[in-house]
């Protein structure tokens, strides 16, 4: 015994070719991250760039904000 099934006569309507470039960049992206390998290095790299980048600047901070230290 099958189900019949009557597509609903109020569901969105659409022109696929309107809207072909943004569903091919989308699609691309899903498969470019789906292939691509993980490498844990490249996260933890950036998160140590990013840490001696915080450290440099509130290191500055601290600098130019401590009363009687001439500023460069």
């Amino acid at each position: 015994m099958s189900i019949q099934y009557i597509t609903p006569s109020h569901w969105i309507q659409y022109d696929p070719m309107a809207i072909i470039g943004e569903l091919t960049e989308a699609k691309a992206s899903i498969l470019s991250l789906t292939n691509i390998p993980f490498q844990r290095s490249w996260a933890e790299n950036l998160q140590e760039m990013e840490l001696k980048r915080e450290i440099a600047v509130s290191g500055h901070l601290a600098t130019s904000l401590t009363p009687g230290v001439p500023h460069p």
